[in-house]
């Protein structure tokens, strides 16, 4: 199956409007949109394959944009600031191939040890959320970034 279906990479700044809020995205970032517990609420993320955690969000974003009641699971030290860790279903939702527009579909994604929740103070909180190669590796996903067409394709099989 395909999820991201030769997604397009902008090669120009652009902005994304998320409920009442306006956000920056920069050139070349890959911008995904997941939801967390069946909120209902897609969230922009940028897929970022250099992250090396399944999901990270500031408080704010969470709260703001999702709404979703978590559990916490526990801490872990991320450059010596702790960072709670709540377990959660995160699903990325399709786009239409060839475009930024979501189809209304979404596929889990697997999240061995949670997602981490940054305190708006955090100096190591993402300026938009992250999603990680850990979830990618995970849930068993072949990501194709296609550098000439500046186009993503993830799938959930290698054939």
């Amino acid at each position: 199956m395909k999820i991201l279906d030769r997604l397009p990479i902008s090669n120009r700044p652009h902005v994304l409007s998320v409920g009442q809020d306006v956000v920056q995205v920069h050139r070349n970032q890959i911008i995904v949109w997941l939801s967390v517990n069946n909120s209902g609420k897609p969230m922009p993320a940028i897929l970022d394959t250099g992250h090396g955690h399944n999901f990270s969000i500031s408080k704010s974003h969470l709260d703001r944009w999702s709404g979703a009641t978590l559990e916490r699971i526990g801490e872990l030290a991320i450059d010596r600031i702790r960072v709670v860790q709540y377990a959660a279903e995160v699903r990325i939702h399709r786009n239409v191939r060839g475009k930024t527009e979501l189809t209304g579909e979404s596929y889990p994604l697997e999240m061995p040890h949670g997602i981490s929740v940054f305190d708006e103070e955090s100096l190591a909180a993402p300026r938009l959320p992250l999603i990680g190669l850990r979830a990618i590796i995970a849930s068993r996903l072949k990501l194709v970034i296609d550098g000439d067409r500046q186009e993503v394709t993830m799938t959930t099989k290698w054939f």
